[in-house]
């Protein structure tokens, strides 16, 4: 390869060959090898993460150079588009010069390559090396050596391009995963380059490592259990680990924190500041997190999956024809709106566009949510009926009569017809209304203001979820339905309006498949008996009244579920909505949203298709490890809790001994007979996306009804079967936590990094779903999965006393803009985030004790204990719009991610103890709240 003798400029190896970019005249700084005197910065260049072209930028430093001469400091951009790779471009930018403008040199002709490694240099002072210089310390066989025994070239690269200053960064840009028999004790740990600028960065001393006369080899070495056999990094005395978890775990610290915020004034921005800084909310969503991040990355991997995957079972072919369905926009323009208009004349008809031809006196409701049922639509507009384990007794099963669900959130129905969001939901029917053929704007403005009121009738007859749990007296365990009517005190003289049509209502609503019908003497739950008596007499008001006006409710509530799956211009009417109600202002890829088609009824077989090729059973092995590491420490702090009565504690420790543990996956997943058998009724095809919506909802809704005359068994592994899920439950009815694979990956659990990382991420995790068995909702269960009391009163007094505490200290937590938490609607989420915080903790010091101190990471000053609650922290960096924060506020039973921090790391000792916050300091408030 041809190259240009120039004095100054930075080399990139590719191809076994060099280029190196010149520095245009004029600018600051020079780039080159000075022995001594510079930061070395390898870079790794991310797999893509999006579809359309996106720059990865990497101009944050770490704060020792930003305090260092700006004399060269550059940084890196890696433009990538994945679908036209020819594109692909390297780009060196020059962040500081003098005039403090950005330039950007473009390095043209340059076939980026899974071997391909950046070097960038960082002058300290105004030495410039020759060129001869820099041959002579790096010319192309040493650095082929070093490629080839550093690492192996199947090693896969984690996400996210980094910069961090002190060290090598060495992964091939391998796409595919981590090998399940790749040992990395094989592989060399890189070798780390200091220079003495900061007290915490170790001085160079001869000799010289012979490869890298500039490195000394004490760098080179460290203890062997960091590259045996052994998955923990331990070490008897002082050292650094410099394993690529490690050195990958040291980089995403050093992108997250702001180090110019004192941990004791705002942990929450100390930790994630860096990430708020440099991170953009998505326009398509109008949020982002962590969470969403790594989901993200997740989604990128099952799409390569579903795209490129030869699998040949039936079950996931038939996951793979929704997906292809869904990406075929051009069989769903070709069809246009003629699946909604067709469905709407199955339906009877919406009167608004119907107009004066449609006939009342054939209408009747109930025939009407048979109808929408049976085509494949959800008959949930009035009341929302689902089969869950009996929750007295968890082997059988039972209707649990719920909530109707919105079309318009209730915080927003409710606010009356000159709220901004109303009006918008208002313009939305009547536009559709317009383009499925309504002639009179002016009659389908009127009748869509008196559909919004019935709404909104509806709405306020639900529970108001700024009012937190709803009450337990609202809850109603019947052992026959037909006492729902003698249960509805709202109404005269205790009778029901609707009679003998409630039953007819259910079995229309519910199918089961004509063997059995739903009986007056039906076990039920109701949601809120409250709300059943009020929806009693609304709906018998109306039908009697204006049939045309329930009509048109119904109708409406079906035509908006086809708004979002429909062809562009109905899609293009929602998207104006959610622009409303969250802030989005992009259209979401088209992709993410038929990856999401799968996500519910589907999750089965594509979970099934993801642990086959990129689940690593050792990450299975140590999170195991972990949860019991975790379940002990809930035990010991059990033993420790003083105000619990021995009865109390004993049902307590009961509970917590019988809690279960699905991590990863259940067994049966893997099971290719087992994921088809569960699939064989559903036949989708690739080519009609709204047809095979339909079919799905059909396939699901006759599933779930089939369980109600069968025995349950609480621990059936279809329960647990979502794998490829970035989240993690607790389900109170089988006592149980799942970890699914899709967590146990990314930022959140790395074999190949410090225990005291995932104990901090995926610990937390785990601390916080055990703990839900114990919140003020889980406590209300026992061992096995039925609800019972097993408290003693006064220790129920004393529980409830301390959960107060902590209403009031989340209430009392001030966010932006005067906005404030409800303490009561987010208790149980605040509960489970202090007890896991506290239980993780702990739990790492049992590690410690067990196994030995760990290795510090490489360029960052903090302790094993501080980079604990750091990783923690770092669970919960998000990013909101204005409208997607209040909306998460109203409705999300979880806190805003800077409180989940802040107030619950406020309330443990031993946090401020590691960062040595002084008492009355925000990071430890002179008054703590605990529970456990």
């Amino acid at each position: 390869m041809e190259s240009t003798e120039w004095s100054n400029g930075a080399i990139v190896q590719y191809n076994n060959g060099f280029q190196r970019w010149p520095r245009r005249e004029g600018t600051i700084g020079s780039i080159g090898i000075v022995e001594q005197q510079l930061y070395r910065f390898i870079l790794e260049l991310s797999y893509p993460f999006r579809t359309s072209p996106i720059v990865y930028r990497l101009s944050r430093l770490h704060p020792m150079c930003r305090s260092s001469s700006p004399d060269g400091i550059f940084a890196v951009e890696y433009i990538t588009n994945e679908r036209f790779p020819q594109y692909n471009q390297l780009t060196i930018n020059n962040k500081w010069n003098n005039n403090n403008k950005k330039e950007r040199k473009m390095v043209s002709n340059v076939k980026l390559t899974n071997r391909t490694l950046v070097i960038v240099f960082l002058i300290v002072n105004e030495s410039k090396p020759t060129l001869n210089e820099i041959s002579h310390k790096f010319d192309e066989s040493t650095i082929n050596h070093f490629l080839s025994s550093a690492v192996p070239s199947s090693y896969s690269q984690h996400p996210g391009p980094n910069m961090i200053p002190g060290y090598h960064h060495y992964y091939s840009l391998n796409h595919g995963p981590l090998p399940p028999t790749h040992n990395m004790s094989t592989t060399a740990p890189p070798p780390a380059f200091y220079h003495h600028h900061k007290p915490y960065l170790s001085p160079i001393q001869p000799p010289l490592h012979p490869l890298f006369p500039s490195l000394h080899p004490s760098m080179m070495n460290h203890n062997p259990a960091s590259s045996s056999s052994s998955n923990h990094i331990t070490t008897s005395g002082s050292g650094v680990c410099l394993r690529p978890g490690c050195v990958k775990a040291a980089s995403d610290i050093l992108n997250l924190i702001d180090e110019s915020i004192s941990p004791c004034d705002d942990f929450y921005r100390f930790a994630c500041g860096g990430w708020i800084h440099r991170t953009a909310i998505p326009d398509e969503t109008g949020h982002v997190s962590i969470f969403e991040q790594s989901r993200e990355r997740l989604d990128i991997q099952l799409k390569d999956l579903i795209e490129t995957s030869n699998d040949t079972l039936p079950a996931i072919v038939t996951m793979k024809n929704m997906y292809r369905s869904c990406m075929n926009l051009g069989a769903i323009e070709k069809l246009g709106m003629e699946p909604l208009k067709n469905s709407l004349k199955e339906l009877g008809g919406w009167p608004v566009i119907e107009g004066e031809s449609w006939d009342e006196e054939t209408f009747d409701w109930i025939n009407v949510t048979e109808k929408i049922r049976s085509n494949g639509f959800k008959p949930d507009m009035f009341v929302n009926f689902k089969v869950i384990a009996d929750v007295m007794n968890n082997t059988r099963n039972m209707i649990f009569v719920d909530e109707a669900t919105l079309g318009l959130r209730r915080q927003l129905i409710t606010q009356g017809p000159n709220h901004t969001t109303v009006k918008v939901y208002h313009q939305l029917m009547v536009d559709t209304a317009i383009l499925l053929g309504a002639k009179n704007k002016t009659q389908v403005e009127i009748e869509m203001w008196d559909v919004i009121a019935l709404e909104a009738q509806i709405a306020h007859a639900t529970h108001d979820p700024q009012m937190g749990e709803k009450k337990q007296s609202w809850y109603l365990y019947l052992k026959a339905f037909a006492d729902v009517a003698n249960q509805t005190d709202v109404l005269a003289n205790n009778q029901s309006r609707l009679g003998h049509d409630w039953i007819r209502f259910v079995n229309s609503a519910i199918d089961l498949d004509g063997k059995e019908q739903f009986t007056p003497k039906e076990l039920v739950m109701v949601d809120n008996i409250r709300y059943m008596g009020q929806i009693d007499y609304l709906i018998s008001f109306v039908n009697k009244h204006d049939k045309r006006l329930l009509s048109n409710y119904m109708l409406w509530r079906v035509v908006l579920q086809n708004l979002g799956t429909g062809n562009k211009v109905l899609r293009d009417m929602k998207d104006n909505l959610n622009k409303h109600l969250y802030g989005i202002t992009e259209k979401m890829a088209r992709w993410k949203l038929c990856l999401s088609q799968l996500t519910g009824s589907l999750a089965m077989a594509l979970s099934s298709l993801y642990i086959k090729h990129h689940f690593n059973g050792s990450s299975r092995e140590r999170a195991i490890e972990m949860v019991r590491f975790i379940q002990d420490e809930f035990d010991e702090i059990l033993h420790k809790t003083e105000w619990m009565d021995s009865e109390t504690k004993r049902n307590a420790y009961r509970k917590s001994k019988m809690m279960k543990a699905i991590v990863g996956y259940p067994e049966e997943l893997a099971n290719d007979t087992l994921v088809q058998e569960h699939y064989q009724d559903l036949e989708l095809t690739s080519n009609n996306f709204e047809m095979n919506i339909r079919r799905v909802r059909i396939w699901a809704h006759k599933n779930e009804f089939k369980k109600l005359r069968r025995r349950n068994n609480p621990h059936n592994w279809k329960y647990f079967a979502n794998a490829a899920n970035v989240n993690a439950f607790y389900w109170s009815q089988a006592n149980s936590i799942v970890i699914p694979a899709g967590i146990l990956r990314d930022i959140f659990f790395d074999h190949d990094r410090p225990q005291y990382l995932n104990f901090g991420t995926i610990g937390y995790v785990i601390g916080h779903e055990i703990t839900h068995g114990f919140d003020n909702i889980g406590a209300q269960f026992d061992e096995i999965g039925n609800a019972r009391n097993w408290w003693k009163n006064e220790t129920k007094k004393h529980y409830n006393e301390k959960a107060q505490c902590m209403i009031k200290q989340y209430k009392d937590y001030e966010l932006p803009h005067s906005l404030r938490i409800n303490g009561d609607l987010t208790l149980k989420e605040n509960i489970a985030d202090n007890g896991a915080i506290k239980e993780a903790y702990q739990a790492y010091e049992k590690y410690v004790s067990k196994f030995g101190e760990e290795l510090s990471l490489p360029g960052l000053k903090y302790t094993p204990k501080q980079l604990f609650w750091i990783s923690a922290a770092m669970n919960w960096c998000s990013k909101s719009s204005p409208e997607m924060f209040k909306t998460r506020l109203d409705t999300d039973s979880h806190s805003p991610s800077e409180a989940r921090v802040n107030v619950a790391f406020s309330n443990y000792e031993s946090f401020a103890d590691s960062f040595q916050c002084k008492s009355g300091t925000k990071s430890n408030t002179v008054h703590k709240c605990t529970v456990w």
